[in-house]
């Protein structure tokens, strides 16, 4: 039902499952077995840090449509 961010997809720390009984229980054996993840940095996925971006990005097309 929802996206998630690629930086967390690729972190090791997402292990995808099928909604049936079996298909969880081998995700959380492999969840359990894997080795430990290092640390997903969140800054970037703020409210505030994705505001700052999206007017980054406002400010530069505007500027190109003034050019």
């Amino acid at each position: 039902e929802m996206e998630t961010d690629p930086e967390i997809e690729a972190s090791g720390h997402v292990f995808v499952a099928a909604p049936e009984d079996a298909a969880f229980a081998d995700a959380l054996l492999r969840a359990m077995r894997a080795p430990a993840a290092p640390p997903v940095d969140l800054q970037t996925m703020t409210w505030d840090a994705r505001a700052i971006r999206l007017d980054q990005m406002y400010r530069h097309i505007a500027g190109k449509a003034a050019a």
